[in-house]
């Protein structure tokens, strides 16, 4: 993103090492094997997940304890169309959601952003037609990527936090269900057609720009 210089972004993914490790859940956390590619700085990032064929929740460590390693991202596609996960708690060291990183997930219900994330790719939660709650925590969010929400047509309120600067081309776009936006007084960019086919958004006030 154009918003973030470039040292002050996260390893790329194609920076990280080639083999991958794996990382079985609990029962207290949701059970299933979470795939991760090493990082640096005793770091790792989610790049799949494999669990139960029936909807339930998942509670993602901060710390995988066996290989030492902090979580601090999910990686592009790391849970793309898993239709089971109704929830998903991610931790506070995560700093980044990537491409379609949830996108597909039709289960999912809420989502709660934690305050270490600076940013969120675009599509990452295309699709989740039952999203009905997305919380962010913190202000570290700087950048919501294009398509980020786009089709989440479930969604009705967003309250996006001071310190983002940034909302993307049809980042909640067909969210026809969405009837209040509240937007940050530190927001310099909103993309093209951000807001496109949110017919709700159409009654006085649903969107309040902050001055």
């Amino acid at each position: 993103f154009a918003c973030v210089a470039a040292e002050e972004q996260p390893d790329n993914i194609n920076d990280y090492a080639a083999g991958t490790n794996t990382h079985k859940l609990t029962e207290a956390e949701g059970g299933g094997t979470l795939t991760l590619k090493d990082g640096h700085a005793e770091s790792a990032v989610i790049v799949g997940y494999t669990g139960k064929s029936v909807p339930h929740k998942v509670i993602i460590p901060s710390v995988i304890t066996d290989a030492k390693r902090d979580v601090t991202g999910i990686g592009d596609e790391a849970f793309y169309q898993l239709s089971t996960i109704k929830e998903i708690v991610l931790p506070d060291t995560v700093t980044y959601i990537g491409k379609f990183a949830f996108a597909g997930c039709t289960a999912l219900e809420s989502i709660v952003i934690p305050e270490s994330v600076e940013y969120i790719d675009e599509n990452a939660f295309y699709g989740c037609t039952s999203l009905k709650s997305v919380t962010f925590k913190g202000t570290a969010v700087k950048s919501i990527g294009d398509f980020a929400f786009l089709g989440c047509t479930a969604l009705e309120t967003v309250a996006l936090p001071e310190g983002l600067l940034e909302i993307g081309d049809y980042t909640f776009g067909n969210c026809s269900a969405l009837k209040k936006v509240k937007t940050p007084s530190t927001l310099e960019k909103i993309g093209t057609l951000t807001f496109y086919g949110c017919e709700a958004l159409n009654v006085d006030g649903g969107l309040t720009l902050s001055a």
